[in-house]
């Protein structure tokens, strides 16, 4: 008998008395198709089409989204963003009227594998685009208009009322809900009051514990912590991280983020960064730095700042220093040495700029974020309390540690339960071993 007979005699008969799928209408698939964009995003393409058909019609041309080509649709682009104004007949932010006609092209019904920002048929009306756009900000008229931010007396009223009170069950939700949507919900937070908790099950239909059974909100927290420790932001080898310079993660401010995620994580029970190096750890604390050579982070750097200091005579102090002079100018410790014992001091300079001062304002920034919740003058006030949870990383779980977890309580020696309870010992004790050597 062939594989293919066995098959059709075992399940294609069952199959035909039972449908292993849902049977769905096509206007529920409809529905779900149409909910794939939150109600505003719709909306906001909308908008942007009608804005576009209105000035299509007060230009007296027609157009079919339908039959369009590259070519056409990118000349009357071209004249869109250039004089297109607002209903009070002002010049406008053009931005959200591009995001919506793209958003209308690329979803359905049109389903055009289109995109008005990287095609290059439509590189002259982006041309266009990008010159009304710095046109705007040179004229100061990019400035968004915000709701009326909330006071600090209100704000603190707030946090300090019985609602987010987290020693009651219903306190500690509405806090936890609150520094989430505070600190994490900057765009995008429609849809997060329609979440039930039917939105955390997995695809077998059992509510999510995650790997760590922490539940959805461990987990996301245990991965951004994974997100901080390996990006650019920190470099060096692992549980000993310390700041590297980026430039563009300084300008768009993500060393602030990444302190302000750690100050969450810490205090809503996520995993602390256990990665940072004790010279790091100095530095946000306000502490005693004193960076050693294995705190930089470029090799080429630190090898030629070991050969400064293991230099034996003058000559060998003389020629380590010379390869390095423009950057001991940079640093401003390019001075005259008149004797040996000089290089100690030297070495000391060069580690303090290069680990301390080079970083000063993306450290200055991750302290800020750190101040979230109150985190860092918790850290500085119980510093070496907190040590362990910044500077060690985590290590693996061994049969010792797991049994030291434990105080067995024997029974007299000599009784027959005594004898009972060594020998289950024994097999725990075993127990442990295996599943360590696993």
């Amino acid at each position: 008998m062939t594989m293919n007979k066995w098959f059709e005699e075992q399940f294609v008969e069952t199959s035909t008395n039972m449908s292993r799928h849902a049977e769905v209408l096509k206007c529920n698939i409809d529905t779900f198709e149409k909910t794939s964009n939150e109600k505003n995003t719709v909306q906001q393409t909308q908008w942007a089409v009608k804005c576009f058909g209105d000035w299509c019609s007060e230009k007296g041309c027609s157009i079919d989204f339908k039959e369009i080509t590259k070519t056409e649709l990118n000349e009357l682009l071209r004249d869109f963003y250039g004089t297109v104004r607002s209903s009070k007949g002002e010049k406008c932010w053009i931005s959200s009227h591009s995001a919506g006609l793209n958003r209308f092209l690329y979803d359905p019904p049109l389903s055009l594998s289109w995109c008005l920002m990287r095609d290059r048929k439509f590189t002259s009306s982006n041309n266009v685009f990008i010159g009304v756009v710095k046109t705007m900000r040179r004229e100061g008229r990019d400035k968004t208009e915000h709701h009326t931010p909330i006071s600090t007396k209100d704000f603190s009223t707030i946090k300090l009322s019985n609602a987010l009170n987290p020693n009651t069950p219903e306190g500690l939700v509405n806090k936890v809900w609150f520094d989430v949507q505070l600190h994490f919900g900057r765009r995008g937070k429609e849809g997060n009051r329609e979440l039930i908790p039917d939105s955390f099950r997995n695809e077998c239909g059992n509510f999510e514990e995650a790997v760590d059974l922490g539940g959805p909100r461990r987990e996301f927290l245990t991965l951004l912590m994974e997100a901080i420790e390996n990006s650019a932001l920190l470099a060096g080898p692992d549980g000993r991280k310390n700041l590297a310079l980026d430039s563009v993660a300084f300008r768009e401010d993500r060393y602030y983020l990444a302190g302000k995620a750690i100050a969450v994580s810490m205090v809503h029970g996520g995993p602390s960064p256990g990665f940072f190096s004790s010279t790091l750890f100095e530095c946000i604390c306000n502490g005693n730095v004193s960076p050693t050579i294995d705190d930089v982070n470029d090799l080429d750097l630190q090898a030629k700042i070991q050969k400064i200091a293991n230099a034996a005579t003058m000559e060998e102090l003389c020629q380590a220093t010379e390869c390095i002079t423009e950057y001991l100018a940079n640093a401003g410790c390019l001075r005259a040495i008149k004797r040996l014992g000089d290089k100690d001091q030297l070495v000391d300079d060069i580690l303090m700029f290069q680990v301390v001062n080079r970083v000063h304002g993306p450290l200055e920034r991750l302290r800020e974020g750190l101040m979230t919740l109150g985190l860092l003058d918790a850290v500085v006030k119980h510093k070496e309390a907190f040590r362990p949870l910044f500077c060690s990383p985590q290590q693996p779980l061994t049969a010792d540690t797991l049994e030291d977890l434990f105080n067995i309580r024997y029974s007299v020696a000599g009784s027959n339960r005594r004898a009972e309870e060594n020998t289950a010992v024994a097999f725990w004790r075993d127990y442990l071993l295996d599943a360590e050597g696993k």
